[in-house]
């Protein structure tokens, strides 16, 4: 083996080795030892086809920073190296070109080392680990940060992280706080959280809200007072994600409330009608509504009866005499009792029997005593008829004549007192059918007595039927007619005074679902303190209680519903309140509704003449949104929306959610009462306009639940215009940033801004005081002094913005450096070969010496004697 090539194997490679890693090393970085830190998230979780925000913050030099002209920053993706062709720079702040996404954009300000960015678009192929380099010129700062942030895209967003996590039964009225929490990896496309169900006496509040590693996340807080009607309901959060890939996506998590209250709505009801007859048998159950509800004892009353008639939810007896009258229960268990109101039970054989029997006796009672006065009379009249006039004097004859012929008895007719008249006298006779002529004389005078005989029998028989015809037309119909209109008035209502039910006049109500009737009503005070039952009864169409025509569909006193799956009456009918929530309604529902109260024992009842109109609708209502124009904002100003649902049934009202969540966004949802008493949904959003804000579609959706098919909704949809300044500013080239002398450059100067018709651009270069030129570009074709650093300015109305500095690299500016690299490696190789020859030349000398004096040994041993000198150096 060659000595010389022992040598120049293990003292030249090695020396090449170390001088091409210290090369390596000095092209990655200039900053020296110290080492820098990025402050970011170890981990990210985004969903494919949407974006995600990396929160990132970075260390640089003070000294560097203050001297900064300008900074950019990288992103590189599965390594830190810059120049390793194994690694992928995704973004370069320099170009502001995006490789492998759609756009990547430093939301951070740099200069207050902020590096907060945003990935759009991102899909599968992007989970990786990512790095943060910056870039500071003039002074060639560079630092590439050594701890990534890991983004996993997912196809599925994260569970929702719901508070109290284990929901425990709760007492009634006590205060209930929910929390629903969601992560956003983009804010700039936050999800939106709607709710399932809504107590009546909720709050919603919604916001951004930033976790303690800077990611951010969408928070959704309830509050609201227990209520039995809560009871075993689901409440679900439900939060729906934007996606450009498909769908947007939504998850989910329910709890069921679980409220611990007293006996409510406790009510009695018969499985028969409430009118028996003797002999039948009754079972009155009493119904109540509690929770606990397997604890729950029934006791059983009779109003005017002390003691307890029996215990059990039901209540069975055989109808006898004195089974009628009013019935009630009382409902108990650990947190509480409940009377029910008083049922009555009415006996088939009494008022309305003896009512009728007493009516007719009256009326035949009335017919006989006009009969016999009737006969009375006619035998009067004919004594007087009868009475013999022969024996008496003229006078007597002629007041015999008036009283027979004067059905006006008792009325004094005075006789002529002319002397020079004739008078002629006649005599009825009505014991024959015969009439003659007597003559009677007389001193001076020649008197005529005429002598009137007739059929006595048949003349009686028409007096009779002339008086009874009379009487009959002039007593007895009117009487009649009187008895049946004062029975019809008294079996309508008992009272002649108006009252009036405060009810809205129309109400349009959702198909499948429900609707709340809000409803008050007059009734005299007096009534209302006597009152031991009240009930309410809603009738269809037309007022009056016992027409066939109008359909009774809710009767309090039974609890019966009819056409209906269920009516409730919720007010509170002491306290002159009647809400009435109709269940499950449908289209042939739309009519005319009545309302009636009825009170007992006073039997006093009341129908009211003003009806609601129920309109049942298959599409909700429209929403309200306000303002109703809504026109351009300054940026940094605070925007007030508004969205109002109508929610017909407060007890399944529709859910409000909004599209478009901005990133300063405040956002109560609650229900809210109208002047008529009905109610509606009621979303506020307020923010600080902002830029980026600037054309994005709000839109307000209102989903109702409904029974009878999927839930509806209904939508409305505002673009937001925001007036700002130039935002944004930067330079684009349509080709690499390093140009070689002759090629023609186009720079370009972006710019957000609005109004944007009106911006103008002007260019400027570094170390120059005049401007380069006007307009969105810059052409030029490259000469030797055409590189270094150019900006731009873009301004409008608004305000100005100057862009971050491009660098454009003249391509034979690279050549003195590269000789540069080239020469000093020559010489140091050609150093080292003289160093090597120097050294050579002392061994060959040495090794001359040895020969001289060890002439006896062999050339073998010599050799190896000589390498060994060599290795030892």
């Amino acid at each position: 083996m060659d000595c010389t090539a022992v040598a120049f194997e293990m003292s030249v490679f090695p020396f090449m080795v170390f001088l091409f890693f210290s090369n390596e090393l000095v092209l990655e970085s200039s900053a020296g030892t110290p080492v820098y830190n990025a402050e970011l998230p170890s981990r990210i979780t985004a969903l494919s086809g949407s974006c995600v925000q990396i929160p990132c913050k970075f260390e640089v030099p003070a000294d560097e920073l203050k001297k900064a002209g300008s900074m950019f920053g990288v992103w590189i993706k599965h390594g830190h190296a810059f120049r390793e062709p194994a690694n992928l720079v995704v973004y370069n702040g320099s170009t502001n070109i995006s490789t492998g996404f759609s756009r990547i954009e430093i939301t951070g300000n740099l200069s207050q080392c902020e590096c907060t960015t945003v990935f759009y678009d991102v899909m599968n192929n992007h989970s990786d680990n990512y790095f943060f380099r910056v870039e500071i010129d003039p002074q060639d700062w560079n630092y590439s940060y050594k701890n990534p942030i890991n983004i996993y895209v997912s196809d599925s967003p994260q569970p929702l992280i719901f508070k109290p996590t284990d929901l425990k039964e709760v007492m009634e009225n006590t205060t209930v706080n929910l929390s629903c929490s969601a992560e956003a990896p983009c804010p700039k496309q936050a999800p939106t959280i709607s709710w399932s169900y809504i107590p009546e006496s909720a709050h919603i509040t919604a916001q951004l809200q930033e976790k303690p590693d800077k990611t951010q996340s969408v928070f959704s807080h309830m509050t609201f007072k227990a209520s039995y009607v809560d009871h075993r309901k689901n409440i679900s959060c439900t939060a729906t994600y934007p996606r450009k890939t498909s769908n947007d996506s939504t998850v989910e998590t329910t709890v069921m409330l679980q409220v611990l209250f007293p006996p409510k709505e406790t009510r009695i009801t018969i499985d028969q009608s409430a009118s028996v007859s003797v002999g039948t048998n009754v079972t009155l159950t009493c119904k109540s509504k509690a929770n606990p509800s397997n604890t729950m004892t029934f006791s059983w009353y009779k109003r005017g009866q002390d003691n307890q008639l029996d215990l059990g939810e039901q209540l069975i007896f055989t109808v006898n005499r004195s089974s009628g009258g009013w019935y009630f229960c009382i409902a108990k268990n650990e947190h509480g009792i409940q009377r029910s109101e008083e049922i009555q039970l009415i006996m088939e054989d009494q008022s309305l029997i003896i009512g009728c029997v007493v009516g007719v006796s009256a009326l035949l009672l009335t017919l006989l005593l006009i009969t016999l006065f009737l006969r009375v009379q006619r035998v009067k009249a004919s004594t007087i008829m009868e009475t013999d006039v022969s024996d008496q004097g003229q006078e007597k004859q002629v007041q015999t004549i008036y009283a027979n012929g004067g059905f006006v008895s008792g009325e004094e007719l005075e006789m002529p007192n002319d002397e020079n008249d004739i008078v002629h006298y006649g005599e009825i006779d009505f014991s024959t059918p015969q009439t003659k002529i007597t003559p009677v004389q007389g001193s001076g005078q020649e008197t005529v007595y005429a002598e009137v005989r007739g059929p006595g029998k048949e003349m009686n028989q028409d007096y009779d039927s002339i008086v009874f015809h009379s009487v009959l037309k002039m007593y007895i119909i009117p009487f009649m007619a009187f008895l049946l209109i004062t029975c019809e008035v008294v079996l309508i209502s008992s009272e002649t005074r108006v009252y009036n039910a405060e009810l809205p006049s129309r109400i349009t109500a959702l198909s499948g679902s429900c609707v709340q009737i809000p409803c008050k009503f007059e009734v005299p005070a007096d009534e209302l303190k006597k009152a031991g039952s009240i009930f309410g009864v809603w009738i269809k169409h037309g007022h009056a209680f016992r027409e066939p025509a109008n359909l009774v569909v809710y009767n309090g006193s039974t609890n019966i519903s009819t056409g209906f799956s269920r009516i409730e009456i919720t007010g509170n009918l002491s306290q002159r309140e009647c809400t009435t929530v109709f269940y499950d309604v449908m289209n042939n529902h739309s009519d005319n509704y009545f309302f009636r109260v009825e009170i007992d024992p006073q039997d006093w009842n009341y129908p009211y003449q003003n009806p609601i109109n129920i309109y049942v609708s298959d599409s909700p209502q429209p929403l309200i949104f306000k303002p109703t124009d809504l026109k351009e904002v300054m940026e940094n100003t605070t925007v007030n929306l508004s969205c109002s649902a109508q929610a017909p049934c407060p007890k399944q009202p529709p859910t409000i959610s909004w599209s478009y969540i901005p990133e300063s966004a405040h956002i109560t949802t609650q229900l809210q009462e109208k002047p008529d008493k009905t109610q509606s949904v009621f979303s506020h959003m307020t923010f600080k306009a902002s830029y980026m804000d600037h054309r994005k579609n709000i839109s307000c959706t209102a989903t109702y639940p409904r029974k009878t098919s999927n839930d509806s909704t209904v939508e409305t949809t505002v673009m937001l215009q925001v007036l700002f300044p130039p935002k944004e500013t930067r330079i684009t080239i349509d080709q690499s940033a390093s140009v070689s002398v002759g090629t023609n450059v186009t720079l370009t100067c972006k710019s957000k801004a609005n109004p944007s018709n009106t911006m103008t651009f002007s260019w400027y270069k570094r170390g120059q005081d005049n401007q380069l030129d006007l307009g969105e570009q810059l052409i030029f074709t490259v000469n030797g002094s055409s590189g270094g650093w150019y900006f731009c300015i873009a301004k409008n109305e608004h305000g100005i913005q100057r862009s971050k500095d491009f660098q454009l690299i003249m391509e034979e500016l690279s050549v003195p450096l590269i000789a540069g690299c080239v020469g000093g490696i020559l010489a140091l190789l050609l150093l080292f070969l003289l160093a090597t020859l120097l050294k050579r030349a002392q061994k060959a000398r040495a090794f001359s010496e040895s020969i001289v004096r060890d002439t006896d040994q062999d050339h073998e041993i010599d050799c190896i004697y000589v390498n060994d000198f060599i290795k030892r150096g």
